[in-house]
């Protein structure tokens, strides 16, 4: 029954975003000729073609070896960071000893149980986070919006894509509505950041050179995709998302013509205006790693797409959008499920943004560095 209903969730629910554990070419990205041959068979088929022993184990009578099974189809064959594992304590304690179990519960994807089934993507983008993470708190390059000792070149940092609705409906629901500029208590998450710094841009003291701005997705791993297109509509003029099923062949276009830019509780011609002239005034870069997932990855190829270079290492991918699913006894698990996130052409984005100039992962918090890419991008 169980290894039924997976059948069921792989062949007509799972998205097949283009990567399989399996299939890695070494450097955390795939071999599409396998990934592309594994995607057109069925969920029994690839097993027995490409992971014989992960089928062996969820056929297996026991619950350690299926529940094996399972964390290996999940985190290794399919493998791609956006299929995980949800469970409740009592799946570990069935499954495994005590000391297991807790250490499961306590460290997450840090126990053994969890990391000797990752595929090579996911061991990557953990280390590359682990790394930058490191690199970033060593150079004191940690705040959220920073100028550079050039002057000239400022960096909004964020390291997810977040809406605060209630922050937002407190902040409209005050009447008469606060002049953006007199705006102290400004919702904390990716909107509010954007609205704080282009204020800071333009009417601080400190920020009044700046004419540069690098978007730091290092240590993005995605989010809110209407958090992405609305920062998207900011920088580019529009926060277009397109997307694709791959099982009923449907393509979807949708989009943000425009953002609320001086939060006066409407989106019209005088926002567009305003973003317009802030194109007019800043040259924009956004810099990049693998760690730079799932929404984190969208927002630089959309970026790409517009013409803004992308500065670091070619983003992370993770193109599709997520599910859940169940087994027939209980298991909640995460999954990449049918939406494709795509280029304009209908492309798939699995690949990752474009890199118009790799830095050293050394360079990515160096203000000298950061100012010399973008003296080469800009002047």
């Amino acid at each position: 029954m169980n290894y039924n209903l997976l059948c069921l969730t792989h062949d007509y629910l799972y998205g097949k975003p283009g990567y399989y554990g399996f299939a890695d070419d070494g450097s955390g990205y795939a071999n599409l000729e396998i990934a592309e041959d594994a995607n057109k068979l069925e969920f029994d088929a690839m097993l027995q073609k490409y992971a014989p022993e992960t089928r062996n184990l969820l056929k297996s009578s026991s619950y350690r070896e299926y529940f094996d099974g399972l964390l290996h189809l999940i985190l290794y064959v399919y493998g791609d960071c956006h299929s995980s594992q949800r469970f409740l304590n009592f799946f570990p304690k069935a499954a495994y000893t005590e000391e297991e179990a807790e250490d499961m519960e306590k460290n997450k994807f840090k126990s053994p149980v969890f990391n000797q089934h990752f595929s090579n993507k996911w061991k990557k983008c953990i280390a590359t986070q682990d790394t930058l993470a490191e690199l970033r708190n060593k150079a004191k390059m940690t705040s959220n919006i920073e100028r550079l000792k050039d002057k000239k070149t400022a960096v909004i940092r964020f390291d997810g894509f977040r809406i605060n609705y209630s922050g937002w409906k407190s902040l409209y629901e005050k009447s008469p509505l606060p002049n953006i500029s007199e705006i102290n208590d400004m919702p904390a998450d990716t909107l509010g950041l954007f609205a704080t710094a282009f204020q800071l841009f333009q009417n601080n003291k400190e920020f009044k050179d700046v004419s540069r701005v690098i978007f730091d997705l290092s240590i993005n791993g995605g989010g809110d995709k209407l958090a992405c297109q609305k920062v998207l509509a900011y920088i580019t003029g529009k926060g277009d998302m397109y997307t694709y099923d791959v099982h009923t062949q449907t393509k979807n276009h949708e989009y943000v013509q425009t953002v609320d830019m001086n939060l006066d509780g409407k989106c019209d011609l005088e926002d567009i205006a305003i973003g317009e002239e802030i194109r007019k005034k800043y040259k924009f870069a956004v810099l990049t790693s693998f760690n730079s997932f799932s929404c984190g990855n969208y927002f630089p190829v959309a970026c790409a797409d517009n013409g803004i270079p992308i500065i670091g290492e070619r983003s992370g991918g993770g193109s599709c959008v997520v599910g859940y699913a169940c087994t027939a006894e209980g298991f909640l698990f995460r999954y990449s499920a049918s939406y494709h996130l795509c280029h304009t052409d209908w492309t798939s984005v699995e690949n990752g943004a474009p890199v118009t100039k790799e830095l050293k992962y050394e360079q990515f918090y160096d203000q000298k560095a950061l100012e010399a890419v973008m003296d080469e991008l800009f002047n």
